[in-house]
């Protein structure tokens, strides 16, 4: 079975998304008790994660039903933000070093 790098995966997608990448993920953190997320000095909460969620998932489906010729690659992106945010709340990332 092949290695998975979390962190090497978040920081590729960060910069193909023109993003600087995540250079400590040391300091991202979930809190389980609450579903926020600390990331890089921000903080995200739960309500803020289901609304970027739910522009994703509107957003691909725009794009599924566009005739753009561009309209497959936002339909990937989009796919790849909610998996990678959903992911995020996921109760089990638990290896992230939870903040008590």
């Amino acid at each position: 079975m092949a290695s998975y790098n979390r962190a090497d995966t978040i920081n590729s997608l960060a910069m193909a998304m023109g993003v600087k990448p995540v250079l400590d993920y040391k300091k991202n953190k979930y809190n389980t008790a609450t579903g926020t997320i600390y990331c890089n000095g921000t903080q995200y909460s739960p309500e803020l994660l289901s609304q970027a969620i739910a522009y994703f998932e509107t957003m691909r489906s725009k794009a599924r039903s566009s005739l753009a010729a561009n309209s497959e690659m936002i339909v990937a992106y989009c796919e790849v933000a909610v998996s990678a945010l959903k992911e995020l709340q996921d109760k089990r990332v638990e290896e992230m070093g939870n903040i008590k």
